[in-house]
């Protein structure tokens, strides 16, 4: 047993990369005591151990057994006991599914952020929304130089630019995209509804009038990419 423990904590598995469940839903056996303190001793303690205990009365059994090599309050700490196997299994679910759920990161007045669910996002799907760290998730080293020139080329045969288009130019991985006269004459509009002492309403809106194809969605875009950071 001694041996099988070894080899599983320091060659099968790396360290701190799993967790030893032990799930007592049977009459306590002798075996399963001295496997718990075979992984206790290999481990150097309990911090990746877990015991499920739905009876309690299997509990202070395996208790009375386990402490001889674990501290009762270490015990305690590592253990769930009295509750259904069902309620641990939808709680663990429910905290898997709240890690795993993509939130997009919003900056707001106090200089913090907030979180947005792709749920909540889905709602509002006549809206666009840039976060914080919009295509932070890109990752350079598998994009080839032949994807990131197909990308920077879309946009100047007419294509809609992209916000990876700007992230991209902020890498120095592709062109600088030139900022036009209507992008510094939005941004000193906005600028000055920001530095207002008292806002005229909740909602400011800027319209930018521009002829079809002449590039006003990419002056809205490029203020929206320059601004994401802030409110």
């Amino acid at each position: 047993m001694k041996t099988a423990v070894s080899l599983i904590c320091n060659e099968i598995l790396p360290r701190r990369s799993f967790v030893v469940l032990f799930l007592l839903t049977s009459d306590i056996q002798q075996p399963l005591v001295e496997t718990f303190h075979e992984f206790y001793a290999e481990m150097n303690g309990h911090d990746c151990l877990a015991v499920i205990a739905e009876s309690k009365e299997n509990y202070k059994k395996w208790s009375s057994l386990a402490q001889v090599s674990c501290p009762i309050a270490a015990l305690k700490e590592i253990s769930i006991v009295d509750m259904p196997l069902s309620h641990v299994d939808a709680t663990v679910q429910s905290i898997q599914l709240s890690k795993n759920q993509p939130e997009r990161k919003l900056p707001v007045s106090n200089g913090g952020l907030c979180f947005l669910k792709s749920v909540e996002e889905a709602m509002l799907d006549s809206l666009e929304i840039i976060s914080v760290d919009q295509c932070d998730d890109t990752n350079l080293e598998i994009m080839s130089d032949d994807e990131i020139k197909e990308t920077e080329l879309y946009f100047y045969r007419g294509g809609k630019i992209n916000w990876i288009n700007f992230w991209l130019a902020d890498k120095h991985k592709c062109g600088v995209i030139i900022e036009r006269d209507a992008y510094k004459a939005a941004s000193t509009i906005l600028d000055n509804v920001v530095h207002r002492h008292r806002a005229a309403r909740p909602i400011e809106s800027v319209n930018l009038y521009h002829h079809p194809g002449s590039g006003g969605s990419t002056v809205a875009r490029q203020i929206l990419w320059s601004r994401r950071t802030q409110v």
